[in-house]
């Protein structure tokens, strides 16, 4: 085979290797153009859509059904029920991290979350869990 006929091919291969040549679909084209299919029997689907509708109920004034609880979620939250007050706080702020803990009690991570840590923390850290695994061997041997 000529030289020119090896160069032919590989430029010919590596036109095929092309990303653009991998892609099926144009830029901003899809190859879903139906989208993606409704959950109809999903019951998080049914539920949202009852709740989107107005209550039947004259005393409901119109409302919806989200905001009839919702009003009674805050009405049992002032009341002080545990529940709704928990409910009230993780739906504002987001759920309250788990603590994960020392053998001695303290924080693992002393407040901190892992992604705001620098190398130096983290590798003490990982220290802090080797020890406390050690720890937890030699008690379990103990026993």
């Amino acid at each position: 085979m000529s030289k020119s006929k090896n160069s032919e091919k590989n430029s010919e291969r590596k036109k095929k290797d092309r990303k653009e040549n991998l892609t099926p679909w144009k830029p901003g084209q899809s190859g879903n153009l139906k989208g993606r299919p409704v959950k109809s029997g999903c019951l998080t689907t049914l539920l949202k859509e009852e709740l989107a509708k107005k209550c039947d109920d004259p005393v409901a004034e119109g409302k919806t059904w989200m905001d009839l609880i919702v009003e009674s979620t805050m009405r049992l939250a002032i009341k002080g029920a545990p529940a709704a007050v928990r409910e009230v706080w993780n739906r504002i702020d987001g759920k309250v991290p788990l603590a994960i803990m020392n053998p001695d009690g303290s924080n693992l991570f002393g407040g901190k979350p892992l992604s705001e840590m620098d190398d130096d923390e983290l590798d003490k850290e990982r220290k802090n869990i080797e020890k406390w695994e050690k720890q937890r061997k030699t008690s379990k041997l103990k026993k």
